[in-house]
């Protein structure tokens, strides 16, 4: 697994500053958000190769970006973001869906289907969030056989129940996991079942180095 920084613990931080903190809590891999952060690729300070310098520079991986929300109703904005994924040299970009209904998970369906038609060498990942289509472990049974392989899970164990069985479940299709300080029985589970990809670390609030170092002791066990 590759521990990641994520930058919604110093918001207001731009990405040189975001990478500092990011260093200084131990991490070597951090995401970016496109939007709620002040280290956005979004910002208008910021271009691609600056991006990517800034990264270099740091000694730290980008292992992910979180795009604009919910395809189904913003194909071309995710779209568009897909492409910045790519130029900042990753091969997913992650999202959240769109909202509680059936007409809004229709549509997420076709719009993730119609990105990986469109760009055939990267993966999506979908992620669960508080009032989406996407938000309880029976919300991921009825979606998940209506997505195509490339479109994997970003489980945030933060923001649903029973994350411990949506990993038994669903882990071979998981491309991101964000946890926080309550997740230590997710972390093991994560452990057990054999996952290898990155897992976001949001402190919320707390200290970003004590959650690593509680994670990597569980990880250690």
């Amino acid at each position: 697994m590759r521990l990641c920084f994520d930058p919604v613990m110093c918001p207001k931080a731009v990405l040189p500053a975001a990478l500092k903190i990011a260093k200084a809590a131990g991490f070597d891999a951090m995401v970016l958000h496109c939007a709620f952060t002040a280290s956005s690729p979004f910002h208008p300070d910021a271009s691609v190769r600056m991006i990517r310098d800034y990264f270099d520079d740091a000694g730290v991986a980008l292992m992910g970006l979180h795009v604009r929300d919910d395809p189904g109703s913003n194909l071309r904005q995710v779209e568009w973001d897909v492409h910045l994924a790519r130029a900042l040299r990753l091969q997913c970009a992650s999202f959240l869906c769109g909202a509680r209904s059936r007409e809004a998970r229709e549509a997420l369906v076709r719009g993730v289907h119609a990105l990986l038609e469109s760009i055939p060498d990267v993966t999506l990942n979908i992620g669960n969030g508080v009032d989406t289509c996407l938000e309880s472990a029976a919300d991921f049974d009825v979606l998940m056989p209506d997505l195509p392989e490339r479109a994997h899970v970003w489980l945030n164990a933060m923001d649903v129940d029973n994350a411990v069985g949506i990993v038994d479940k669903y882990v071979d299709r998981m491309g991101m996991v964000t946890v926080g300080e309550d997740d230590m029985d997710v972390v093991l589970a994560l452990k057990a079942n054999g996952y290898d990809g990155p897992v976001v670390l949001n402190a919320a609030g707390g200290s970003a180095a004590d959650l690593r170092i509680r994670v990597e002791e569980v990880l250690n066990t």
